[in-house]
């Protein structure tokens, strides 16, 4: 499962854990670490993985992110999630960037001008 919130770009898979945990993978290492502050689990269980797809990488419980993913999905309060992210830093910049590129990517499967 894939993850794009305003803290970051999250894989969430079932590989390489415990049976009840995943693996949270992230490209930038402070998203990780933003989303195991909420889960309360420390910065030292986010390992280095330079030459993987996803180069950091972190167990959690699996219960831990659904309670975060269902936390998440009661605070929504903005109408438009790409004008909702915020744009303080270049990191920020670069996410809401890279978020508009793959919303115009999964637009191509919307058929146009159908109902």
């Amino acid at each position: 499962m894939w993850i794009c919130d305003a803290t970051g770009f999250y894989s969430i898979v079932k590989k390489d854990c415990g049976a009840d945990e995943m693996l949270v993978r992230a490209r930038v290492y402070e998203d990780l670490k933003r989303l195991a502050d909420k889960l309360t689990i420390p910065a030292t269980a986010i390992i280095e993985t330079p030459r993987a797809d996803y180069r950091y990488r972190m167990t959690a419980k699996a219960s831990a992110i659904a309670e975060y993913l269902a936390a998440s999905a009661l605070a929504i309060d903005y109408d438009n999630f790409k004008a909702s992210l915020p744009l303080k830093t270049p990191m920020d910049i670069k996410r809401a960037r890279a978020y508009a590129d793959v919303w115009g990517t999964l637009r191509q499967l919307q058929p146009r001008g159908e109902k």
